[in-house]
């Protein structure tokens, strides 16, 4: 078939179940991404387009449009048909075998390209909060900065947008001109921290919380909100409310001082008697901690094992 300049070929999005081959000409191909459509190649002799339409009749992936008179070689579903059966039995199935394992490996490769792009997001989420002082900022500004840093489309990262918003991170306001609201922004801060210490470090951050730590910092949150008092500019606790929320938390279990020592050295929770290497629990008066520190560092460690599990079920 001719093609003539300036028409197109095939729109994304609609039906297919032809293979073009370019002969001659050229093709530009534009893809659509929210309100706009991107060029992201050219398609010259030589050229397949639209394989997976044909063997699997999958919708067209981008636009074509000739942007000179293209003479293209056109294949349907019937001369497929006739070509195969000059071929043995078994070469169909591989065929289309080829064509699933393709159709996947393209799959895994949108997802790879979305997770490797998660702590970009973060970095740009932080930067945004922190520059202008606002958790709400338009969802286009991310988008492009994104694009720069790691090359995601605009669909690519609406997903991954998306993602984060089921992990109750951030939540997107629809309407004119799209906006991202972050919840806690130092928990998104936190999550990046976090990320970007396991990544240098190739270890376990500090950041992350052993679950007898997570417990102790559980009981002294729910004490605090029951009973808990100022002190030394902070939220103090007696020893005897903390250690029963941790009996209500934990039933059977008993309280670990020795716990003490990881989370008084990064700062998360003090006693006072302050705590030294084999104090005993009925030694400790009271706790006490920025509650709101201890609130963050837990909602960062409610999150963080979420990331492996939710975010590709998300994708």
């Amino acid at each position: 078939m001719i093609l003539p300049a300036k028409k197109y070929l095939c729109l994304e999005g609609n039906p297919q179940d032809k293979l073009y081959i370019v002969k001659k000409g050229l093709l530009q191909a534009q893809k659509r991404e929210g309100a706009k459509s991107f060029i992201v190649g050219e398609a010259g002799p030589g050229t397949l387009i639209g394989e997976m339409s044909l063997l699997e009749n999958l919708p067209c992936k981008f636009t074509y449009k000739a942007l000179e008179e293209t003479e293209l070689v056109v294949i349907d579903q019937q001369n497929l048909k006739q070509t195969l059966n000059t071929f043995p039995t078994w070469f169909e199935p591989i065929l289309h075998f080829l064509a699933q394992r393709l159709r996947q490996a393209e799959t895994y490769k949108s997802r790879t390209d979305k997770i490797r792009a998660l702590p970009s997001l973060l970095f740009l989420m932080c930067r945004e909060t922190e520059m202008s002082g606002n958790t709400t900022f338009p969802i286009e500004t991310l988008i492009e900065n994104l694009r720069i840093i790691n090359g995601l489309g605009y669909n690519d990262t609406f997903h991954l947008i998306r993602a984060l918003c089921s992990l109750n991170i951030a939540k997107i306001l629809p309407g004119e001109g799209v906006h991202l609201r972050i919840f806690n922004p130092k928990v998104v801060r936190l999550l990046y921290d976090t990320l970007l210490a396991r990544a240098v470090d190739k270890k376990r951050p500090k950041t992350l919380l052993s679950g007898e730590d997570q417990m102790i910092l559980s009981a002294f949150v729910d004490s605090a909100k029951a009973k808990g008092f100022n002190y030394h500019d902070s939220t103090g606790v007696s020893s005897t409310d903390l250690f029963a929320s941790y009996k209500k938390l934990l039933p059977g279990v008993k309280f670990i001082s020795t716990s003490m020592t990881a989370l008084g050295e990064e700062g998360y929770l003090y006693t006072y008697p302050a705590y030294l290497s084999g104090m005993k629990a009925e030694d400790i008066q009271l706790f006490y901690a920025d509650i709101d520190k201890v609130m963050d560092i837990l909602e960062l460690n409610r999150i963080y094992p979420l990331l492996d599990k939710k975010l590709p079920e998300s994708f």
